[in-house]
């Protein structure tokens, strides 16, 4: 890995690189990045940088930045349940993700669809004991929106989301034995309970009300090189704090990047400004194949969606067809593998 103000290593500089691990001494310790937990025990001599201290190389533009306070307090709790300690499946607030059968595109262009009977109950506390839905959250165009990802559960989880990067604003980590530095109970900021009797702790996995308690309110800033990432570790019984330009419309999915537990139910999507997304192809209505004119598939590629349909430029370098007609050929032919798996 190099960077490209750097100059370019060469392979004789990786001879002196040891494949055992260094020794780490108190007056030589070791460092390690992106810790998924608060700090080591003193006995590995061993210091993390965390990854809410981490910044960019290159500053993220102004115009890019959301805002410090999310719009019209958008401001989502997502807890991500295991099932390594719950009798159900994985899960988001106590939500089991029920993948669709078509893509969404398609499912809500037609006019006979009903989704109200796939997604999940609109009442949070409906949820309590686990239900399995589509699990979606519809987000307004070019917004704020700041997502508190929790973590209840004794295991971390990467998190995944597409269609957007987002920017990592704070972390919070599970209260530490001091003995030993193992997660003995999760974070204090965090309750489930409407009265906030309830005590942290790790049974609150299935918590589908989760909130900030009375008196705490999270510090946060962004500026132009606070980490942005699409994938992030949530420490176990602890949160982290990311935040958003909804400035893609699209359905998109957010899931533990742990295949099992994606597969299990710990995804949701993102249903970003569905107005404004690009339909799918009028002929696209099922899995198999379509036909439609290059002009159609030209104009798709430049949809905006700030823009009506008519301005759309259908031009495009023969380069760029080329590479393009490759690409799309590729995509058919996986979309019909997933079709064919259904």
């Amino acid at each position: 890995l190099y960077y490209s103000n750097r100059t370019k290593p060469q392979p004789t500089d990786y001879a002196t690189i040891s494949s055992t691990r260094p020794s780490c001494t108190t007056s030589a310790p070791c460092v390690a990045v992106n810790c998924p937990f608060r700090s080591f025990h003193p006995s590995y001599n061993t210091t993390c940088i965390n990854v809410d201290s981490l910044q960019l190389l290159k500053p993220t533009s102004p115009g890019e930045l959301p805002s410090n306070d999310p719009t019209n307090g958008q401001e989502y709790f997502l807890n991500f349940g295991y099932s390594g300690v719950l009798n159900l499946p994985d899960n988001i607030n106590g939500r089991i993700f029920n993948h669709p059968q078509k893509p969404l595109q398609i499912e809500t262009q037609r006019s006979t669809l009903n989704l109200t009977n796939l997604l999940c109950p609109s009442q949070p506390y409906t949820c309590g004991d686990g239900c399995e839905c589509l699990h979606m959250l519809s987000i307004p165009y070019n917004n704020t929106v700041r997502f508190v990802l929790a973590n209840f559960g004794m295991e971390t989880h990467p998190i995944h989301m597409h269609g957007h990067s987002f920017f990592v604003v704070a972390v919070g980590y599970g209260s530490y034995d001091n003995t030993n530095n193992f997660v003995s109970d999760t974070n204090v900021s965090l309750s489930c309970s409407a009265d906030e009797t309830d005590a942290p702790g790790f049974s609150d996995q299935l918590c589908t009300t989760m909130h900030w308690r009375k008196g705490f309110t999270p510090s946060v800033k962004v500026t132009t090189s606070t980490l942005r990432k699409d994938t992030v570790v949530i420490p176990s019984g602890g949160y982290v704090i990311i935040q958003i330009v909804s400035s893609s419309p699209g359905f998109w999915l957010v899931h533990c990047h742990i295949e099992p537990h994606h597969l299990s139910g710990m995804a949701m999507v993102l249903n970003i400004a569905q107005k404004l997304q690009n339909p799918a192809p009028s002929g696209m209505t099922t899995c198999g194949d379509f036909s439609w004119s290059l002009a159609d598939f030209y104009q798709k590629l430049d949809f905006d969606p700030t823009k009506s349909s008519s301005s759309h430029c259908a031009c495009i370098t023969t380069t760029t067809q080329l590479g393009l007609t490759i690409a799309f050929s590729i995509l058919g032919f996986v979309m019909l593998i997933g079709c064919h798996a259904l």
